[in-house]
């Protein structure tokens, strides 16, 4: 009774709801960021331009696709299908944010790329949970 009060265990039964509700954040504020590049020539093309300064490989074509897989990442969690590859791939855009991107001088101006970088390895390793498109496929396959 003590150790389950100390380390709030009952709390573990809520797990998989926790799971939805990190991952529909996550992907709402992906699918945010990409919709806001998406319909702003200007942000685009500041984008682009922030790539050819760092000598990024084709920025024309490589902003775009880096935004269109930042907005399929956001809808793959939100509906927890092929979490993992979203995890992998939110992980990697954003691990490329932070070496590519301005340099802030204080933590609060990196934080919100690592902290999608840290998401990213979280659904990687740990996936989706229950309430998914993931765990429904996973159910069929076992049938």
């Amino acid at each position: 009774m003590v150790r389950d009060l100390l380390l709030l265990t009952p709390l573990a039964r809520l797990g998989d709801a926790g799971a939805l509700l990190v991952r529909l954040g996550a992907g709402a504020v992906l699918i945010q960021r990409a919709q806001e590049q998406m319909l702003s020539a200007e942000r685009m093309a500041a984008f682009e331009t922030l790539l050819s300064q760092y000598g990024v490989f084709a920025p024309q074509l490589t902003a775009p696709l880096c935004v269109l897989a930042q907005l399929l990442c956001g809808v793959a969690l939100v509906f927890g299908f092929l979490t993992r590859w979203a995890g992998v791939f939110t992980a990697l855009i954003f691990v490329a944010a932070l070496w590519v991107g301005p340099q802030p001088a204080e933590v609060f101006g990196w934080w919100p790329h690592a902290v999608l970088v840290l998401l990213g390895v979280l659904f990687a390793t740990a996936g989706a949970g229950r309430y998914s498109l993931d765990a429904l496929l996973l159910r069929g396959a076992a049938r």
